[in-house]
């Protein structure tokens, strides 16, 4: 079986390296035709999204790159570019909105900062006792847990992380939580008035 291999000349390499080369500058000049008649659409597309030149440019490139990737399984080029272009342009300015709420938040740490600490240490003062007294029947309405996620956060200063880590939460569990205690403690106290 060996010796039955056909062995390929080079005449023949060649000509097949030729024929693969003009498919494929073919491909080109139909590709860039594509572009040339698309571009304005493009233009409209990203200004409609306001997305900055700058970025608009590396989007159209994305959408043709992921073009040239898929172009055996695209039926209609046209359309699928547009559809592609408007929704990288939906992800652009999501991950820009995503950027922009981690710039704007404080860090964890402040975040996670006790903030009624002055507040709890009144209530605890010996010249008061009454209002502990009170707020420990306030903090008896609650669930337990509600009552030990109070107890962590606002008597032994923990922060939300910790908490969530005692406690078993996930990391905005705590502060969830914590926000509805306090409303229900709030009502407590309006409806003893």
């Amino acid at each position: 079986m060996q010796g039955t291999e056909r062995k390929v000349s080079e005449e023949e390499c060649s000509r097949e390296i030729d024929g693969s080369n003009q498919g494929a500058v073919e491909a080109r000049e139909s590709f860039e035709e594509l572009f040339e008649r698309m571009r304005p659409r493009f233009r409209a597309i990203t200004r409609r999204y306001r997305v900055p030149p700058g970025e608009a440019e590396d989007l159209v490139q994305e959408a043709l790159l992921t073009l040239v990737a898929k172009s055996r399984t695209i039926r209609n080029p046209e359309a699928w570019l547009v559809a592609t272009l408007q929704n990288r342009c939906l992800v652009y300015w999501r991950k820009v909105l995503r950027r922009e709420e981690r710039e704007v938040r404080p860090s964890a740490e402040l975040e996670d900062e006790p903030r009624w600490e002055e507040s709890l240490e009144a209530a605890c003062s010996p010249d008061e006792p009454w209002l502990r007294l009170d707020l420990e029947r306030a903090l008896e309405t609650l669930p337990e847990g509600m009552q030990e996620l109070i107890r962590l956060r606002y008597e032994e200063g923990r922060t939300h992380r910790e908490v969530a880590e005692r406690l078993g939460y996930s990391r905005n569990s705590p502060s969830q939580l914590c926000t509805r205690a306090l409303r229900r403690l709030r009502r407590y106290f309006e409806s003893c008035q």
